[in-house]
């Protein structure tokens, strides 16, 4: 049965509850919360986002890393799994969820808009697609990584993160999804599709500005 399940999420037969949400802060160094359902903190999430803004980002870099961590919570959520036993079986539906998955924001059109995806004949430029851009899936990956990266150090987490560091996590492996140099993650276009303009480069220091990320 719940093998049933994270297969129908990944490809897409099976939609993820919108639970939670990413709320204003109230201190300086947490200007965004990640809430549950019930609208409680979830604790692990505000201490990643304190540590990134010791590092002094932007709170846009931490509302955008907010965002990432919600959807990621959202899956965990839906598994009835906690986030320090998720392992790289949830990161893999997640990944699949994305990728077949509808982006909110590409709903939000005017009337007359051309439909998500389509070319434009005038100009033969493509408009955004209708679900998520493969920048945001790897940025997603990026903060996720980063996440569990902070507490392992802290000593709060489990110790081995849900996220390949690498295509080369074995001798004649290759990861479906990973961060990192030569990941194999979801190929990035050759022109930016506008979800965000950067991601963390280092899961070990908060660094990297993100303009926007893609609303949920």
């Amino acid at each position: 049965m719940v093998e049933n399940v994270r297969r129908a999420v990944m490809e897409g037969q099976c939609s993820v509850p919108s639970v939670g949400s990413v709320v204003a802060g109230t201190a300086p160094l947490l200007p965004c919360l990640v809430v549950d359902a019930d609208g409680a903190e979830v604790e692990p999430v505000s201490g990643y986002l304190r540590y990134l803004m010791l590092g002094d980002v932007s709170p846009l870099t931490c509302r955008s890393y907010g965002f990432g961590l919600l959807r990621w919570y959202r899956l965990l959520w839906f598994l009835q799994t906690s986030w320090d036993t998720a392992t790289e079986a949830e990161v893999a539906v997640l990944v699949g969820w994305l990728r077949e998955a509808r982006n909110p924001q590409r709903l939000r059109r005017r009337p007359g808009s051309p439909p998500a995806g389509s070319v434009n004949l005038k100009t033969g430029k493509s408009s955004l697609r209708a679900g998520y851009a493969p920048r945001t899936i790897n940025h997603n990956l990026t903060v996720i990584s980063s996440f569990y990266g902070f507490h392992a150090r802290v000593g709060a987490g489990p110790v081995v993160n849900p996220v390949p560091a690498s295509r080369e996590t074995s001798p004649g492996s290759r990861a479906p999804f990973s961060v990192g140099a030569g990941a194999d993650r979801p190929p990035e276009p050759s022109t930016p599709e506008g979800a965000c303009s950067g991601t963390a480069s280092d899961s070990r220091s908060p660094v990297g500005r993100v303009v926007r990320s893609d609303a949920l």
